[in-house]
């Protein structure tokens, strides 16, 4: 039986990437963490404790040997920790299973960041050679996405069904939100637009109309969390694909930023 409850809203999964790097949580290399486990009788179940996050490695008893000798303490406890700060190494067994609540982290976790390219976030470009906007891994900090929001200013939007901006046809080959996990193993586009019917394909879509300019943003969610691993080449990017500068385009403005939790 399973002897560890984890309710918290932001889990990571060490395991595929090893030891080594799950490792680095706990012994002052990215953090020094405090850590729970339990015994599943042919391997551990190990969760590192941080405020925001939980990072979960599961080992084989085989493959154990570090942990057993340096990490493994039988210190049985029982009921339920509510602080990360307040658990100490411990450990569950039939006995005394575990169950662990998590609270929330302080807002100072919270990020909000714009896409840039070479430092600019400015992504009325020229993209027939195709302009990539990202923001990448951190060395020392996990980070978990959970949207990501564009903002949008035309010269009045052309809502014929033929047009991305206030004119000069439907994009070849289109703006795209791309996610790069697993250390580069998957490489995805989740989102495209192509014309400006596409903005509605968006949530929480608002828009302002003047006399001079119209603008529209909008919200592309990541349901299940996009995590991008601490010292990976995981990304979160938006590449621009055709000419947005275009004056028949009329585009003045266009940023992407990224929301999440990040430690």
């Amino acid at each position: 039986m399973t002897r560890l409850l984890v309710n918290h809203g932001i889990s990571i999964d060490y395991t595929e990437e090893g030891w080594d790097e799950f490792v680095k949580w706990i012994d002052g290399t990215y953090a020094s963490l405090n850590y729970i486990w339990s015994d599943e009788k042919s391997h551990y179940i190990i969760i590192a404790i941080d405020t925001d996050v939980c990072r979960i490695f599961n080992v084989n008893k085989d493959d154990a040997t570090i942990f057993e000798s340096t990490y493994k303490l039988s210190i049985p406890v029982s009921g339920t920790q509510n602080s990360a700060k307040s658990i100490p190494v411990v450990m569950a067994n039939d006995q005394n299973p575990l169950q662990v609540t998590i609270t929330q982290g302080l807002a100072t976790h919270t990020i909000s960041e714009l896409l840039t390219l070479n430092g600019s976030t400015d992504m009325v470009v020229n993209g027939n050679s195709p302009k990539e906007f990202s923001y990448d891994a951190d060395p020392t900090d996990d980070i978990v996405l959970n949207s990501i929001r564009f903002v949008c200013s035309v010269q009045h939007f052309n809502f014929s069904g033929d047009s991305f901006g206030k004119g000069g046809g439907i994009l070849s080959n289109g703006i795209t939100v791309n996610i790069v996990a697993n250390n580069g193993e998957l490489s995805k586009t989740i989102f495209t637009l192509n014309v400006n019917e596409d903005w509605f394909r968006l949530l929480d879509v608002t828009s302002v109309v003047s006399s001079v300019n119209s603008v529209i943003t909008g919200s592309l969610p990541f349901s299940n969390g996009v995590i991008l691993k601490a010292g990976s080449s995981d990304k979160v990017s938006v590449t621009i694909n055709d000419n947005l500068t275009r004056g028949s385009r009329g585009i003045n403005h266009l940023s992407a930023t990224l929301y999440g939790v990040k430690g």
